[in-house]
C-alpha cells in the first residue's frame, strides 16, 4: 500500500518547507543520484530549484530518516540511469513541483508502507512507517489543502496564483 499527495509550491515555499523539515533534526534530503555501490543516494543541497537550473536538473529527490538505519535499494539500468526501488527502500519520494515564475506543475510526496516478501504483502519497519507518516503530516500542515487546485498549496504559490502571475498546468 502506498501513501501520497500532490503539492503546488514555488521555490519560496520549498525553501520554507526545507527549513521546517531540517528543524526536526530527523530528515535527510537526498538526490536521485546513487553512490557507486548503489547502497545510498548522494545528499542534495536543498529542495529549492534555483531559477537558473529549472528544466536542467531532476525534479526527483528523496527524504530519508536520519535516526533509523537507511535502506536504499537501487539498480543501475544504464551507465547513466539508476532505478530506486521504492517498494524495498525506506524513503519518501519527493517529486518537486516544476516552477518557472509563470507556470506551476504539481509535484507529489509518495512512499510505500508495505513490502512484498515471498509473494505476501507485509508492513515495512514500524519505525520507518511512524517516521514517514510524521513527515507527511508535517508537510501537509505546512501547506493548505485546496481541492479545487488538486492538492496542498504553499502560501507563496497561492498568492501568485490568486494574483494571476502563475498558471497551474498538469
Amino acid at each position: 500500500m502506498a501513501k501520497q499527495f500532490s503539492i503546488l509550491a514555488t521555490d519560496v515555499d520549498l525553501r520554507l518547507l526545507e527549513e521546517k523539515l531540517q528543524a526536526t533534526g530527523d530528515v535527510d534530503i537526498l538526490s536521485d543520484i546513487a553512490t557507486d555501490d548503489l547502497r545510498n543516494l548522494q545528499p542534495l543541497d536543498g529542495l529549492e530549484i534555483p531559477q537558473s537550473s529549472v528544466g536542467k536538473i531532476s525534479l526527483f529527490c528523496y527524504l530519508a530518516p536520519r535516526h533509523i538505519p537507511r535502506m536504499v535499494v537501487a539498480e543501475r539500468v544504464s551507465p547513466v540511469k539508476v532505478h530506486i526501488d521504492l517498494s524495498q527502500s525506506q524513503l519518501i519520494e519527493f517529486w518537486r513541483p516544476y516552477y518557472d515564475k509563470r507556470v506551476l506543475r504539481p509535484g507529489r510526496l509518495y512512499y510505500q508502507n508495505r513490502v512484498l516478501v515471498h509473494g505476501e504483502s507485509v508492513d515495512k519497519d514500524p519505525a520507518f512507517r511512524r517516521w514517514a507518516d510524521g513527515v507527511m503530516t508535517k508537510v501537509r500542515r505546512m501547506l493548505h489543502l485546496h481541492k479545487e487546485m488538486g492538492g496542498y498549496v504553499g502560501a507563496h504559490a497561492a498568492a501568485e496564483i490568486a494574483s494571476g502571475k502563475l498558471t497551474i498546468v498538469n
